[in-house]
């Protein structure tokens, strides 16, 4: 069985899916074009099922097949770890490279929250305030990309199980 560390891998592939996705984000925000984020999407989608595959390959032994459990949970590692990434460049795109477009789209966002009469506006200056906070920003990335990580690995987990490996055991076992 190949000796690997799970945190490591995890990191190591949860930085090139995020990378990709900030990549793609980074390319949506410079030119306005919603096709560089669903491209980015289906990159995120299509890299979590290789990685877990690869590993589920790697790991998998004639005797025990890395099972359904420990792909889900490679795969919301590896989502920990993208969200990360994201974390980052959200920060980093709203307060150095995008601020007027992540301003105008928080005004409008509060906006909408002050016509529906509800919130008063010293509700909404504390929730402007914890928005744009780096902290909230990073804490609510990362639990966002948790729980994307978690409700698409129920099914990516399952289209992840590596293709079996193991003919030549079965072919002698009905031989003998």
């Amino acid at each position: 069985m190949n000796q690997t560390n799970f945190w490591n891998d995890a990191a190591k592939c949860g930085a090139v899916i995020g990378g990709i996705w900030a990549a793609s984000s980074l390319l949506s925000d410079a030119t306005g074009l919603g096709v560089f984020g669903l491209i980015g999407f289906a990159m995120y989608l299509w890299l979590l099922i290789r990685y877990a595959r690869r590993r589920a390959a790697a790991l998998s032994t004639p005797d025990e097949e890395y099972g359904y459990g420990k792909r889900l949970g490679f795969i919301v590692a590896m989502t920990l770890f993208v969200g990360i990434i994201n974390a980052a460049y959200t920060i980093l795109a709203s307060r150095i490279l995008f601020t007027a477009k992540y301003a105008a789209a928080y005004d409008q966002m509060f906006a909408v929250l002050a016509k529906s009469g509800f919130y008063t506006n010293e509700m909404i200056a504390q929730v402007s305030r914890m928005v744009q906070s780096p902290l909230m920003i990073t804490l609510s990335t990362i639990l966002g990309q948790l729980l994307l990580g978690l409700l698409f690995g129920l099914v990516l987990a399952a289209i992840a199980q590596p293709r079996q490996r193991f003919d030549d055991r079965s072919t002698n076992d009905t031989q003998e």
